[in-house]
């Protein structure tokens, strides 16, 4: 059967990384549907940005600046939406970290950082909210994940880890909260135009080309997409690309995958024996 549609007018939607790139596209669409916003991000003056863009178009938009990696400042702000706005009726985690480097290059402090902002983060905004849409009888999560969550590419393994972590939680959730009427959604964006990129810590000498010369999409059409999932309570929403066809060849060749990985980030073997 059917689910009745969801709409957005009206309703209390959070949204991480709010400032820049998907998160600040989501944030625009999901004005223009009439919902009540709530931004986070820890970017304070890109976070100011996108809030008065949202009452320039008539929409309704609170801000928080709040760096993710602070489990406690975290909750606390959860907290404070809620006594603010009341209970949130949909959390999308978009906000993230990127690390790179071979796993031996990448400090243990690195993987740590990227975990808490990419995983504990999104776990202390849902552990915060959960009673709350319980309570409701309704609501939804939506994490935005990637197709590397599925399938672990070399030098992007201290990012990869996070989001097959977040896949687990998402998938284990939807589960324990679909008896109370909330659904849990997880998006394959793809390669998306983003700050990500830009801000991404980088360890060692591998070079992780394919980033610099993939197509990126344009955030707008992305966020439509995840809205108009939203609405229909989807259990995923995947936009479809290479990496996305290459993941799921790897469910039945993933010693394909493996070469065809090893050729576009090849990583550097032993050196060659001197010749006499």
């Amino acid at each position: 059967m059917r689910k009745p549609l969801y709409p957005l007018k009206g309703r209390v939607v959070l949204i991480t990384g709010a400032a820049s790139g998907i998160g600040r596209a989501l944030s625009h669409e999901a004005a223009r549907e009439g919902a009540r916003l709530a931004l986070l991000d820890k970017d304070a003056q890109g976070l100011s940005r996108i809030g008065q863009e949202i009452q320039g178009m008539g929409g309704s938009a609170r801000t928080y600046v709040c760096d993710l990696a602070d489990a406690g400042q975290t909750r606390q702000t959860a907290q404070r939406i809620q006594q603010e706005l009341a209970a949130v009726d949909v959390l999308i985690n978009s906000a993230a970290r990127g690390v790179e480097g071979l796993v031996e290059d990448v400090p243990l402090e690195d993987f740590k950082a990227c975990h808490d902002v990419n995983f504990y983060g999104p776990l202390a905004l849902i552990q915060t909210l959960i009673p709350g849409m319980k309570r409701a009888g309704d609501g939804q999560i939506v994490n935005l994940s990637t197709t590397m969550g599925r399938r672990a590419f070399p030098g992007k393994v201290s990012y990869c880890v996070t989001k097959f972590a977040l896949n687990a939680l998402t998938e284990g959730l939807r589960l324990e909260l679909a008896p109370f009427g909330i659904n849990v959604m997880m998006v394959s964006p793809g390669p998306t135009e983003s700050n990500l990129y830009q801000t991404t810590t980088r360890h060692g000498n591998l070079k992780v080309g394919f980033d610099q010369t993939v197509k990126r999409q344009d955030p707008a059409r992305i966020a439509k997409k995840i809205i108009r999932g939203i609405e229909r309570r989807s259990r995923t929403v995947i936009q479809w690309t290479p990496s996305e066809v290459l993941v799921r060849i790897h469910g039945v060749f993933p010693r394909l995958v493996d070469l065809v990985l090893s050729r576009v980030i090849p990583v550097p073997g032993p050196p060659a024996a001197s010749r006499p």
